[in-house]
């Protein structure tokens, strides 16, 4: 599989994630408020039965000026263990048994967050964001379907250790605690990437900002770059990644990336692609082709 994150501030996100091929998830990360630990315990929901998380969480407990409702690691124990104890999950599971077929998951427990048609079929949502349809309380045999409540993600360590427990959920092809990514792809704007004097993966990060002037001369062994080498490194030990793709317009015509990502690519140990041209739609003049 291929994991590809995406910048919340990337236009066009759900045309993005609509046009990856069956064998990619995909992760919006949130530029201000993700870190690298958060981004990680994100990614680990991802399999083939969990392909997208969008960025719809809480960053921060419900406060007295802050009334939105999160979901918390015991809200999502709570809605699996009333689902495991309802009559209506045996009766779903004998349908299930009844009407196998060649996936070898049909004679498990359906999930508790099945995948309606207001989601993405084919590109399944993890769990907690996938929209439940309900009985309109106010319109007599009417369905409707709410968006979700966001996931408080302080608790998302603590989900996961629900998430393991519901055998549809976990992806039947591994038994591995995490999911090998061959490729990861980051997209982030050109104009942040590429003709900026500095550079940062995420906000919080480092807040002194890898430097994109001169690098040659003035930062030879990437000391500014050390948290953004961190973060990538993380990623791929865990997933065991052997390409990386850098999506922005033209970053390898510059010589200051150019520099940078020729660099990384012998610490990382790992094939780092990055474009010579525009990259996006060819509307705009661009291309998704990764040049190097």
């Amino acid at each position: 599989m291929q994991l590809l994150l995406i910048d919340n501030r990337v236009p066009e996100i759900e045309t993005i994630i609509r046009a990856v091929n069956d064998t990619t998830c995909c992760l919006v990360f949130n530029y201000y408020h993700d870190t690298v630990n958060t981004i990680l315990s994100k990614v680990r929901f991802l399999n083939r039965r969990n392909r997208v998380i969008r960025d719809h969480f809480c960053y921060e407990p419900p406060s007295g000026s802050n009334v939105l409702k999160c979901l918390s690691a015991s809200d999502i124990a709570a809605q699996a263990m009333a689902y495991a104890l309802s009559d209506s999950a045996n009766t779903n599971n004998n349908n299930s048994n009844s009407n196998s077929n060649s996936d070898s998951s049909s004679s498990l427990p359906p999930t508790p967050w099945v995948v309606s048609s207001a989601d993405n079929v084919m590109l399944p949502p993890v769990f907690f964001q996938r929209i439940r349809p309900i009985m309109d309380p106010m319109h007599e045999n009417t369905v409707c379907f709410p968006v979700p409540y966001p996931v408080l993600v302080s608790d998302l360590d603590d989900i996961y250790d629900t998430f393991k427990t519901i055998p549809y959920e976990v992806d039947s092809g591994t038994t591995a605690e995490f999911s090998t990514f061959s490729t990861i792809g980051i997209i982030q704007h050109a104009y942040l990437m590429n003709g900026s004097d500095t550079y940062t993966f995420l906000e919080k990060l480092d807040p002194r900002r890898a430097t994109l002037k001169n690098v040659a001369t003035d930062d030879p062994t990437l000391q500014t770059w050390g948290p953004f080498i961190t973060a990538l490194s993380a990623l791929i030990t865990r997933h065991q990644t052997e390409t990386l793709d850098l999506m922005a317009c033209a970053l390898y015509s510059d010589p200051n990336w150019k520099y940078v990502i020729d660099e990384l690519e012998t610490r990382l140990a790992v094939n780092i692609r990055a474009s010579l041209d525009n990259t996006g739609a060819a509307s705009m003049s661009g291309n998704w082709i990764v040049l190097i």
